[in-house]
């Protein structure tokens, strides 16, 4: 009887033991994930509070000339181009390798000859834009059965007398691609694509405007289209931005207007209310201006942020943590990583990279440590073999 009773009262403490264990190791965790790629590389970044420390690793550096990067649930997808030819290339978290490649266009075959934007619909759908200037016509592509990369499903479309711009995945399913005219580049349109046809029809956006990104709404069929227009005053060029909402078949819902060159858009949340942040420059300052969304239109009340002085980068890219309470946004030319927290709207922590990234794509799959009820139960199963052990001496 004693005997048992040292060996109950010896688990005790072991258990109590893991469970502190494991508490701290979730807390370890980071709760927000993200990958960013330059022309060879892609960078994992991870932080444990939205706007805390940012930490960096290298997930991949193979690429030939990365265009763009998604994630989905445990899998990153990159668009490599290596001149002659186009791939999707598909990444597991868990084993943080490289599963298999698809080509997905060549400059001899057509489809997708210069791989651009990348982005992922709410049924994991991937969809990929062409980044060549000057074609004769739009092209995009939506890879599907990816999980076996080689094997894996490629539908095209296309769009005449345009080229594609960006393409944002739809929460109901589909894509939002982003269209500018050859003709005239400041005719601006978007088309809402399912791979189920191969010519879809387009939709013109008023006004006289050079498009720059285009995002979804996190729970609807919405899209939020960011252009650029430029107007002579008193003898000065002067660049306005305007955000616009779409729906299918349906343009400028809503106008909103906003100073500065815009850079690029990504949806928000303070944990009540849906935003869309724009990222833009004005003069020498990088600026956050959210705007309220409102019955899914963007019209509400603004907000700017001031992120950096003095960023020279000619180009920035944002996108926002699945629940919306983290904004990333990469500077091209300084290597630096902003992160913002949409619940308190505050300038979080920054971190360099010596490199000239780009796109930026996030996640919450970290899958380097146990989940802590699995630690819990397997610390304590040792503590009760060693138990048995001391009974049977």
């Amino acid at each position: 009887m004693k005997t048992r009773a040292t060996s109950i009262f010896g688990i005790i403490p072991s258990i109590a033991l893991a469970t502190t264990l494991s508490v701290s190791i979730a807390h370890a965790v980071p709760k927000y994930c993200a990958e960013t790629i330059s022309a060879n590389t892609i960078y994992s970044l991870t932080v444990d509070t939205a706007g805390g420390a940012i930490s960096s690793s290298v997930l991949w550096s193979g690429g030939a000339n990365l265009g763009g990067v998604a994630t989905y649930g445990k899998y990153v997808f990159a668009t490599d181009n290596t001149g002659a030819e186009a791939y999707l290339r598909v990444f597991d978290l868990t084993s943080r390798s490289l599963i298999g490649s698809k080509l997905i266009g060549s400059k001899e075959n057509g489809g997708v000859q210069s791989a651009g934007q990348i982005s992922v619909d709410g049924s994991g759908n991937v969809f990929v834009v062409d980044s060549s200037k000057g074609n004769t016509s739009a092209r995009f592509a939506k890879i599907t059965n990816w999980q076996n990369p080689g094997s894996a499903n490629v539908d095209y479309g296309s769009v005449s007398g345009y080229s594609q711009v960006d393409v944002a995945g739809l929460a109901t399913g589909g894509a939002s691609i982003l269209l500018q005219g050859n003709d005239d580049w400041e005719q601006i349109g978007f088309t809402t694509w399912d791979g189920s046809i191969s010519n879809p029809g387009k939709t013109l956006i008023d006004g006289s405007n050079n498009p720059i990104a285009i995002a979804a709404n996190r729970t609807t069929s919405n899209s939020y289209v960011l252009s650029t227009s430029s107007s002579l005053v008193d003898g000065e060029i002067v660049i306005s931005t305007s955000l616009r909402t779409c729906q299918p078949g349906t343009a400028d819902l809503a106008v909103t207007s906003i100073s500065g060159i815009g850079q690029d858009v990504a949806m928000i949340s303070d944990g009540t209310l849906d935003y869309a942040a724009v990222i833009r420059t004005n003069g020498s300052i990088l600026q956050a201006t959210r705007v309220g969304i409102v019955n899914g239109l963007a019209n509400g009340a603004t907000s700017t942020l001031n992120i950096a002085t003095g960023d020279s980068s000619p180009t920035h890219f944002a996108q926002a943590s699945a629940d919306g309470k983290m904004l990333w946004v990469t500077a091209q030319g300084s290597g630096k990583v902003y992160g913002v927290s949409s619940l308190s709207w505050q300038l979080g922590q920054s971190t360099s990279i010596i490199d000239q990234i780009g796109s930026i794509a996030t996640h919450e799959y970290y899958a380097q440590v146990p989940e802590p009820s699995s630690l819990i139960t397997l610390l304590a199963m040792g503590a009760g073999a060693l138990g048995i052990l001391r009974r049977r001496k």
